[in-house]
């Protein structure tokens, strides 16, 4: 590859900014595409990211081994496979799990990274740095191996400013280079965005009593040295951040974990850490990842969500309410997943058959309470064991209702739930949980499907989707892996870490000049002069921190995404960059998708995010069709203008 910033007249050039996982994944997209649509021309492609190519800043080498990532090796991946459905190619590639088993000592030069490789499986989860090395080697792989009608370059830099020149766009860089583009694809990743209003309060509050407030970040850029040895510290979210941020002030403060003699993970203080006083909304951490992979029983088909009732509900003349019309009908779908695993798989643990019970299941669904009584009365008759039974409720709120005098006796209480769940969702004898995880995976596709038509109320788009949904299923699934769930419970039982319960309400006192967190599960409340908000920032881009962003919202070049169901109705802001809906072109203040600007990620509208494809095949097939009107636009402009030429150039990679 050659850092440049030449433009030739008669190429086709595209520049990508952002050279992470998702760019990488759009370059693997373009080369996969390209043939179709741009044999006969010279392409350049210019990638623009500060950070390492392949693995971005998230992903980037230079960070603690400890740090893992929350996908087992063989998931990981940057290439499609067969059972990918797209429009284009789909030419195989290594997964990471693959990859591992390939290298030799001179690509894995680091001692620590050989021994972690050498102890891959499946379903291992590798740490940040060994999938940096993956990510990284994906990248080279692409750039050096290009169709000889291309050239890449990189541009170790930032984009800060894109200017439109009738048909092309001026990327300005910020060493003072600038690039001239016929198709830009924008793929940051996530962004950083300046504090919103009640977190600002907080911030002066700090500042003014000379208090630490943490907001919220990625974890390994968190100045984590503020927090003394031994300091109470108020942490607001129990969620996948929270889990880095334990790593790097225990273990990365030099503790140590070992088994006790009955085999319990058990945690030795290194005396730097500070105390960590842990509460959430629901007041326990993510439930940790499920030990298996099969079922005992065949996997039930859709019952209730079914294509057929999608296409009904998209067919409806008023607008689709998530609550009131897809709620009930996943939640019936993970019941009768559920039961039909625990019927067909376990059945002596059961009274009845299958079949002779399933149509009485059938209302599940039905919003009559008569229905629903007469369910609950077969499951009572059916199912013996309290532990047996699908209880959404207590699933999702463990802690409701659950009322001690002392923070003690909810340590204890907590300490137990994330034993038990720890030791269930290690158990197949409990494969009903894995049941109603894959009941929850098959509802994806139906709300894209209905995402995708404009049909779900923007009411409930923002409200009840992302609220509910997203957050619910992250719990259920996206939680930590279980060594990382037992450390948890080592660091609780030595003291490190303090539950306060559910509902938390974080507060500025103005009285004692501290920070102080309460909740509903226990009287009282902790004070502390350090908060730290253990999440991801939240996607804006009204307040978005990327200067190309910024200077682009501020002239109008791009919008938040705004949804109303009519012209007249309330408009709801998702905080996300507003993207055409089928081919991901930016939109502007006007509404009007940008001739060639593209942008893709979690941070821009639509349902998931983009890179790792086979982790998130929605997320991927929006990449393909992306980058299939990209170079399907691109390419149409320059052949309308007369100045295609025959390929001849080969690759500076």
């Amino acid at each position: 590859m050659t850092q440049s910033d030449d433009v030739e007249t008669g190429l086709f050039t595209v520049a990508i900014v952002g050279a992470g996982p998702a760019g990488t994944s759009l370059l693997e997209r373009i080369f996969a595409n390209l043939a179709e649509f741009v044999a006969d021309l010279r392409v350049s492609i210019h990638l623009i990211d500060p950070h390492p190519p392949g693995g971005g800043r998230v992903w980037r080498a230079e960070q603690s081994d400890l740090m893992w990532a929350n996908t087992p090796m063989a998931a990981l991946t940057v290439f499609p496979d067969d059972t990918m459905e797209c429009e284009g190619p789909t030419p195989p590639g290594p997964s990471m799990l693959d990859w591992v088993k390939l290298q030799t000592p001179e690509v894995l030069a680091d001692p620590l990274l050989r021994l972690e490789a050498q102890r891959a499986h499946p379903g291992f989860f590798p740490s940040r740095r060994l999938l940096a090395g993956y990510l990284a080697w994906v990248f080279r792989r692409l750039t050096t191996q290009t169709p000889e009608n291309v050239e890449i370059h990189l541009h170790t830099t930032r984009a800060v400013e894109l200017v439109t020149t009738g048909t092309r766009t001026v990327i300005r860089l910020a060493d003072g280079h600038n690039l001239t583009a016929d198709a830009v694809a924008l793929a940051q990743g996530h962004h950083d965005v300046d504090l919103a209003p009640p977190e600002q309060l907080l911030a002066r509050f700090a500042d003014l009593h000379q208090l630490t407030y943490l907001p919220a970040q990625y974890a390994a850029d968190a100045d984590l040295e503020v927090l003394a040895p031994g300091e109470p510290v108020i942490v607001r979210g129990l969620a996948l951040s929270f889990v880095d941020y334990l790593v790097l002030l225990t273990e990365g403060r030099g503790g140590r974990y070992d088994r006790d003699g009955t085999g319990g993970l058990r945690y030795h203080p290194s005396g730097l850490e500070p105390v960590l006083f842990a509460g959430s909304r629901r007041g326990v951490p993510y439930r940790s990842k499920l030990g298996y992979a099969k079922l005992h029983a065949e996997r039930p088909v859709a019952r209730f969500l079914t294509p057929e009732v999608t296409e009904e509900l998209i067919a409806r003349d008023s607008p689709v309410e998530f609550g009131r019309d897809l709620g009930p009908l996943i939640r019936a779908e993970m019941a009768w997943a559920h039961y039909h695993e625990l019927f067909n798989g376990h059945p002596e643990r059961v009274r009845g058959r299958w079949t002779e019970v399933s149509g009485e299941f059938s209302l599940l669904s039905s919003p009559d309470p008569a229905d629903a009584a007469r369910v609950r009365a077969l499951v009572a008759r059916t199912v013996p064991a309290a532990e047996d039974r699908f209880d959404l409720a207590a699933l999702e709120f463990p802690l409701t209702g659950v009322q001690v005098t002392t923070g003690e006796e909810l340590q204890a209480w907590v300490c137990d739930h994330i034993a038990a769940d720890l030791a269930r969702r290690r158990n197949d004898h409990y494969s009903s949980d894995l049941a109603v995880f894959f009941a929850m995976m098959g509802t994806l596709t139906p709300i894209f499907r209905l995402l995708g038509s404009g049909r779900l109320s923007a009411r409930s788009r923002t409200q009840e989707l992302d609220p509910w949904f997203h957050n619910f299923f992250g719990y259920l699934g996206s939680g930590p892996p279980g060594p990382r769930a037992e450390q948890l419970l080592a660091l609780a039982r030595a003291g490190i870490v303090r539950f306060l319960g559910s509902g938390l309400n974080v507060t500025a006192d103005e009285q004692s000049g501290l920070f102080r967190a309460t909740s509903v599960n226990v009287p009282g409340g902790v004070e502390a002069r350090a908060l730290l908000e253990a999440r991801l920032p939240v996607a804006s881009v009204v307040r978005n921190r990327d200067p190309l962003i910024r200077r682009l919202y501020a002239s109008g070049g791009c919008s938040e995404e705004l949804l109303r169901d009519t012209p007249q109705d309330r408009a709801y802001g998702s905080g996300k960059l507003a993207v055409h809906e089928t081919d991901q072109r930016v939109l502007d203040a006007e509404g009007r998708p940008h001739r060639a600007l593209y942008a893709v990620g979690a941070w821009t509208a639509g349902f998931g995010p983009a890179g790792f494809p086979r982790l998130n095949p929605i997320g991927f097939m929006r990449t393909d069709s992306m980058v299939r009107a990209l170079l399907r636009t691109g390419t149409e402009t320059i052949r309308e203008a007369g100045t295609s030429i025959p390929s001849s150039a080969g690759s500076t990679g």
